[in-house]
């Protein structure tokens, strides 16, 4: 029974919570049909007033309903017939009128036409002027570019004795660099070679001397088998002392002079690829840049040609301009009265159009009403419905607690 009790509050509160948003949608619906009814107040009121400004008081009825709009699209008739009579009047007037008018439009439409090319061309030529600037700065950046990197690349190059210029730089590249390094291994394997004879000889009197170590004090010595004195055997070791420290000296030089060459060898491998980017950079860039000038300094003499052209042909237009508005001004003072009354009639034409739809705005509210409160219907019998529920679940929970 307690589960029980506890599922009928829970329902209860859900339908509590339901109900309430109901009351909230039908009080929004309330507020809705007042301005709806508010709206076809006013809108009746303007189609009354449009209905009297158009309509002649032998054709206004004493009150105006939906069946006027009858009336006032049988007016509306009337009027257009008229209109149609008095463009029967001007026919002749309008044919020979139509001639020097189109003689006179097609010269406006030439010299707008032709003015807005000139104003496109103008434009393009503006922007034609800064591509070929910004051409022309581009070029000379890639050219000072070059020029720069050469001159830096020139001083690296010096310490080969190397001399490099624009002149020079494919040469330098294709036969200097290649005949520079090939000199430069030819050293460092002169260097190497070298550096095996003095090693040799180095190990040679190494030897000798530890020999000459060995009998030091007296003895035979060990490659003539004589009787050695000890004096002179001092003598002999430093002899041989001396001239092992001149090898090791001359080794240390020539082991830097071999380690220089070599660097010197890598640091020309990379100079080398920066100078082939260089030659890239003046055969493809700084060319593609001048070509781009040239490319561009001749599409803006064709702008700037085109632009003189265009400025000829609206002269020619605006004389054409002038000519067919001299003849159509005097035939247009023997049709102002006819303009009049046609304007007249077309200005009647749309008051008659505004009242009509005065007239359909009414319906359209009025229907869009019925639809509002067919809706407000539906919802105060859900909101009834969910009342009787809810009554139903009091009535259960009642039950249960007087058990």
């Amino acid at each position: 029974m307690t589960d029980e009790r506890t599922r009928l509050r829970r329902k209860r509160e859900e339908l509590d919570a339901e109900l309430s948003a109901l009351g909230a949608v039908l009080d929004g619906m309330e507020v809705s049909t007042d301005a709806m009814d508010d709206a076809i107040a006013a809108a009746t009121e303007a189609r009354d007033t449009a209905t009297d400004a158009f309509l002649p008081a032998d054709r206004l009825p004493e009150t105006v309903t939906a069946d006027t709009r009858g009336v006032v699209a049988s007016y509306l008739d009337s009027i257009g017939e008229l209109q149609d009579v008095r463009s029967d009047e001007v026919e002749l007037t309008d044919d020979r009128l139509q001639a020097e008018a189109k003689r006179a439009t097609d010269a406006r439409a030439d010299i707008e036409e032709i003015s807005a090319a000139l104003d496109r061309i103008g434009d393009r030529i503006d922007e034609a002027e800064t591509t070929v600037a910004d051409a022309r700065e581009d070029l000379d950046d890639t050219r000072s570019r070059f020029t720069d990197d050469l001159a830096v690349l020139a001083a690296r190059f010096e310490t080969f004795d190397i001399a490099l210029s624009p002149e020079t730089l494919g040469a330098v590249i294709d036969d200097r660099l290649p005949e520079r390094r090939s000199e430069m291994r030819a050293s460092v394997e002169r260097i190497e070679e070298r550096v095996v004879d003095l090693t040799t000889r180095q190990s040679t009197l190494a030897t000798e001397r530890d020999e000459l170590q060995s009998i030091d004090g007296g003895g035979s010595c060990p490659t003539c088998n004589q009787t050695v004195g000890s004096d002179r055997t001092a003598s002999e070791l430093e002899a041989i002392e001396e001239e092992l420290g001149q090898i090791e000296h001359r080794l240390e030089t020539a082991r830097r002079e071999r380690e220089e060459l070599l660097a010197g060898i890598e640091e020309l491998e990379e100079l080398r690829g920066t100078a082939i980017s260089l030659r890239s950079l003046k055969s493809e860039t700084v060319a593609s840049a001048a070509g781009r000038v040239e490319d561009r300094e001749a599409n803006l003499a064709d702008l700037r040609a085109d632009h003189r052209e265009a400025r000829s042909e609206r002269a020619e237009a605006k004389a054409e301009r002038t000519r067919a508005d001299a003849t159509v001004a005097t035939l247009e003072i023997e049709r102002a009265g006819l303009e009049a009354d046609i304007d007249r009639l077309g200005a009647k034409t749309d008051a008659g159009a505004t009242c009509l739809d005065a007239f359909e705005l009414v319906e359209d509210l009025q229907a869009e009403l019925e639809t509002r409160v067919e809706e407000r219907s539906a919802q105060e019998a859900a909101y009834e419905e969910t009342e009787a529920e809810r009554a139903s679940i009091d009535v259960e929970l009642e039950a249960l607690t007087d058990e």
